[in-house]
């Protein structure tokens, strides 16, 4: 990678634009600045603005404003602009046209097939469409703070329910219709395909671990009733939609893209590390953490 890099690095100060060096700043951190490159400055209302509009916290968004600055000098030296400080546009612009030779450098037809492979195999099961599971149920609701005897009392009653279900399969329409029980407040509902983490862990549990229902095979209620925080559940596993793994051909611009996307941000990582190895960056630790205690707006 450090070759490629190199490379890119050389090609970036060919071509039509001249090289010529940004005369240094004079800027002193100090006030509002709180750092400077190669002599100038980064003020703190910059840094705030930036974190405000890319949700950066304000030590990332110095270090982006730190290697925009970086860029831009470099883009001044390969002959992009007129002058060192260029406004807050043109200086966006000259960084732009430095992503955009680095993004010209790795094209998307420069990621092999091979890479597109082995990068599929990486992400295959990430890229998979997770087993959905489709459910009834009935709780019969308790208060959280209630005593352990209505807590005791709600489980007899789920556990008579289950035990209607399971011989009578028209239960959970009988008692969709109902808000309450005796002393106790029901509430029947179906639920969405849904995935693995939705539930509360007891529940989650309880119908991700029982066995799937067989490809268009009856309902199964579950052979026990679950505590919540909010009563006792009575469940039936209605469906299950198993993993589905990915083919590769669904995915091989979106792996191409990947590729090459991490190769550019390397590029520039390391092409800003090289600019940073040459140019002075200063800033006072405690000037600046005194300066980003400002809170965002």
């Amino acid at each position: 990678m450090r070759g490629y890099v190199g490379a890119l690095a050389f090609l970036l100060s060919c071509g039509d634009a001249s090289s010529v060096e940004a005369p240094r700043g004079r800027a002193r951190i100090g006030g509002d600045v709180v750092s400077t490159v190669d002599g100038h400055p980064i003020q703190l209302d910059e840094v705030v603005s930036l974190a405000h509009s890319a949700r950066l916290d304000l030590e990332e968004a110095l270090e982006r404003r730190q290697a925009e600055e970086l860029l831009a000098l470099e883009a001044y030296r390969l002959g992009y602009a007129e002058r060192a400080e260029p406004r807050l546009r043109e200086r966006q612009r000259l960084v732009q046209a430095l992503l955009d030779r680095i993004a010209a450098e790795v094209p998307l037809d420069s990621i092999s097939d091979d890479d597109v492979r082995r990068r599929f195999a990486l992400r295959r099961d990430e890229l998979a469409e997770p087993e959905r599971r489709t459910i009834r149920h009935i709780v019969v609701r308790v208060d959280s703070d209630a005593d352990p005897e209505r807590w005791a009392e709600a489980h007899r009653l789920a556990l008579r329910l289950r035990g209607e279900w399971v011989t009578d399969p028209d239960t959970f329409s009988r008692y969709r219709e109902l808000e309450s029980i005796e002393t106790f407040r029901i509430h029947a509902e179906a639920s969405e395909p849904m995935t693995r983490g939705n539930l509360e862990s007891v529940l989650d549990e309880a119908v991700f671990s029982a066995p799937p229902v067989p490809p268009e095979g009856a309902p199964i209620v579950l052979n026990d009733v679950y505590r919540s925080s909010g009563g006792w559940h009575v469940i039936e596993l209605v469906r299950v939609d198993p993993r589905v793994l990915p083919e590769l051909e669904d995915h091989v611009e979106r792996m191409r893209m990947e590729i090459a996307d991490e190769r550019r941000r390397a590029a520039l990582i390391e092409l800003t590390e090289e600019i940073g190895s040459r140019i002075e960056v200063d800033v006072d630790e405690a000037v600046a953490a005194r300066a980003l205690a400002t809170e965002l707006p």
